[in-house]
């Protein structure tokens, strides 16, 4: 039988590993974003939808702006990249496309990374 004293430290142990392992997936999130994400944003996007020019009052130069969104509302819903116009606009369904015919297209790869962002 396991003594009384031994209860609280094992739950101690079980919250510090439950937090290095959140932790541990903030970290991969946070390298996933900066090494994928937020160069095809800049590349991309926040030429018309930066801090100096906003079509469609879309920033997309911070995640509080994506969820805020612009005209059409919000270009993100975390979790949720089918309900998300941002990856609706880079695939090309719906009335607008982005960017905008004269522009790059995104790859099959980055349009992928971004649906794999958003659903985390």
């Amino acid at each position: 039988m396991k003594s009384v004293a031994t209860i609280p430290l094992l739950l101690s142990l079980s919250v510090t590993l439950l937090t290095d392992v959140a932790f541990g997936q903030e970290l991969v999130k946070d390298d996933f974003f900066e090494s994928r994400i937020r160069p095809l944003l800049v590349e991309h996007c926040m030429e018309c939808h930066g801090a100096e020019t906003q079509w469609g009052d879309l920033r997309v130069d911070s995640l509080e702006r994506l969820l805020q969104g612009g005209e059409h509302g919000p270009a993100l819903v975390p979790g949720k990249p089918s309900e998300s116009l941002l990856l609706e606009r880079v695939q090309g369904k719906g009335d607008l496309r982005m960017p905008p015919e004269e522009k790059k297209p995104l790859t099959t790869v980055q349009i992928d990374s971004l649906r794999q962002w958003i659903a985390t």
